[in-house]
């Protein structure tokens, strides 16, 4: 060896400078891997000085798993020159993995070998994200899976064995047409590209729902070798548009409902309190008598007052206006002071300059509501220093208003409860706890969206959440 090594080291001078100058690790091993020649990218690339690196053979920086099948490959390159790469991971002196895409080839001398590494590391990385998070799989031109991601493992529930040599179509839902299947594939041949959601079967035997992308995958000549398809899981959204269905049917037959009995209502309400009244009229003594007919005559009056709360509930009583946030909220607030006699400290943070389409009075409503509530929990937990900050932000198309107030916050287990109708903390409950009900109604039923409610350091947060489509 210490002969030929004088005929390394006085190369080409111009050849040295364009090997040294590469990106890719380019050296000189013999039969056991030691490196003779070792240019300045292997450096870098392995964390060692090229001084370092000429003290070890190859070997010693390949991962245990991949060491068998590196000695393979250079066996094999000698009896067949074909079998010249291979993709390995070798150990940095910072002892982390480096992914790296071996070619080799035997020298004339048949002594050596050239050694080629290139840095695969980011494209094997993009690899294991896509085969992680990336529902897909690939199949012949049959419709047989070929190949599959551990995504689409993980969601199926199947193993990559169960799904590879089987035709896609034979995980279908039991209620999914295997026409859907036939058409798929009949379009595929046509080479069109194959825009569907289909229902699957998970191994366990529940149902999941994907939109799938299918289309060609070619080789160099242009012949189409097979499909790809790549899919996003639906099932959570059709569920929810499901449960939103529903709950709107229900919503449907509430109004109705309460349309129907509330004129029912009325009238011997009415009645009830015109005899109390009239009752009175004949009784000239302060008596016990004339209380009781007073607290008929109140009863009828919030009876009646809640009808009218559940008849506003069902119906939207403005229409989308363009209008300013800011606007919005100092009106909520003006409109809460005349009400109620208060010390409380309002702050606004709105960052929201531009007009956006809402319902005003809706919102003043809820406004109106949520202030009140922190109102009555300021007083009960006898808080001095009464603040509410009102915060507004988009996102996702979404406009969120934030109301916070530090009015000591609410028992968790009773937090779940709030938006229940009647449901009060206070001792008396009759006429009161529709206020947060009427709230989550009004987002939910007329205005598309939600409200979501979390205790936090020391009072309550209220995020509702509305859509601007």
């Amino acid at each position: 060896m210490a002969s030929d090594t004088p005929a390394f080291e006085s190369a080409n001078f111009e050849l040295k400078e364009i090997i040294n100058n590469s990106w890719d690790g380019i050296g000189i091993i013999d039969k056991q891997t030691k490196f003779v020649y070792v240019n300045d990218a292997f450096s870098p690339m392995l964390g060692f000085k090229k001084e370092e690196l000429k003290t070890n053979p190859f070997l010693n920086y390949v991962k245990k798993e991949y060491k068998g099948d590196f000695l393979k490959l250079l066996k094999d390159n000698i009896q067949n020159s074909y079998n010249t790469d291979m993709n390995l991971v070798c150990m940095r002196k910072d002892k982390k993995p480096i992914y790296l895409k071996i070619t080799i080839s035997l020298m004339r001398n048949k002594k050596y070998f050239v050694l080629n590494a290139k840095d695969i590391t980011k494209e094997i990385s993009d690899d294991e994200i896509l085969n992680n998070y990336v529902l897909s799989f690939h199949t012949n031109k049959e419709g047989i899976i070929t190949k599959t991601s551990y995504a689409f493992c993980k969601l199926s529930g199947y193993s990559i064995e169960e799904l590879i040599d089987n035709s896609f179509s034979t995980f279908k839902h039991k209620d999914e047409k295997q026409v859907v299947f036939d058409n798929i594939l009949k379009n595929l041949q046509k080479k069109n590209e194959v825009n569907q959601r289909v229902h699957f079967s998970k191994n366990s035997g529940d149902s999941f729902y994907v939109d799938m992308t299918m289309k060609s995958i070619y080789n160099k000549y242009g012949d189409v070798t097979g499909y790809t398809a790549l899919m996003f899981d639906v099932t959570t959204e059709l569920s929810l548009d499901k449960q939103l269905s529903i709950e709107n049917s229900k919503l449907e037959i509430m109004s109705e409902t309460i349309k129907t009995i509330s004129h029912e209502w009325r009238q011997p309400l009415n009645i009830i309190s015109l005899k109390a009244q009239a009752l009175q009229f004949t009784l000239t003594e302060d008596t016990d008598s004339i209380h009781v007919l007073e607290d008929i005559k109140m009863t009828s009056k919030e009876l009646s007052e809640t009808i009218e709360d559940f008849q506003n509930i069902m119906k939207l009583r403005s229409e989308k206006r363009a209008c300013f946030v800011d606007d919005i909220l100092k009106e909520s607030i003006e409109m809460f002071n005349k009400q109620k006699e208060n010390s409380i400290d309002f702050k606004i943070e709105n960052s929201l300059i531009q007009e956006i389409e809402l319902n005003k009075k809706e919102l003043l409503n809820i406004f109106n509501a949520l202030f009140i509530n922190s109102n009555d929990a300021f007083i009960k937990n006898f808080i001095e220093n009464r603040q509410i900050q009102l915060k507004t932000y988009l996102k996702n198309n979404t406009i969120h208003f934030i109301i916070k107030d530090n009015a000591g916050g609410i028992k968790e287990d009773i937090l779940p409860n709030i938006y229940t109708p009647y449901f009060s903390t206070k001792e008396k409950c009759h006429g009161v706890g529709l206020g947060l009900y009427m709230c989550k109604m009004l987002i939910q039923m007329h205005l598309g969206g939600t409200i979501d409610t979390k205790n936090y350091e020391n009072g309550v947060s209220f995020d509702i959440a509305l859509p601007l489509d």
